[in-house]
């Protein structure tokens, strides 16, 4: 910190002693005329220095500015194209998952008509079987009509 203070000072000296150096030379040579026009230069090199550092300043905050707006546009973008990305890969998850929901859907659909159909047949063959065949067995009538039946089972008594 010390060396930098003692570099402006000599800095500063430096300025000075050329400005008396100049203005002591173009006295001697020009006089007071010359010292005159030589200063209005000098004051005009000045202000021409002045504007146009101002300028470069100016110009350097507005290139920060365009700078700052361009990063920001850039990391949107990128924002945005991670986001599309993540929307683009739960599409497609979403797209996988609703294609496996469908094939179990599918599968269920035809397991349920399968049963279904099982069913219906079972139930068509059970209205439409053939009455059994009416064959005489004897043996399975247990029943043989007798002249003397119990008053309990007789009607006509």
């Amino acid at each position: 910190m010390k060396n930098m203070l003692w570099d402006r000072v000599a800095l500063l000296f430096g300025v000075i002693l050329l400005f008396v150096l100049v203005w002591w030379g173009v006295s001697y040579y020009f006089g007071d005329e010359g010292v005159r026009f030589t200063f209005i230069g000098v004051g005009t090199l000045t202000v021409f220095l002045i504007v146009f550092g101002m300028y470069t300043v100016a110009m350097r905050q507005v290139m920060a500015v365009h700078n700052a707006t361009i990063e920001g546009i850039i990391g949107f973008q990128e924002a945005d194209d991670k986001g599309e990305a993540a929307r683009m890969n739960a599409w497609r998850q979403m797209t996988k998952n609703d294609g496996d929901m469908v094939k179990i859907a599918a599968k269920f659909a035809q397991e349920q008509a399968k049963a279904i159909t099982a069913a219906e047949r079972a139930s068509w063959e059970i209205e439409h079987r053939p009455p059994p065949a009416l064959t005489y067995n004897p043996a399975a009538w247990d029943v043989v009509p007798t002249v003397g039946m119990s008053s309990e089972y007789d009607v006509a008594d």
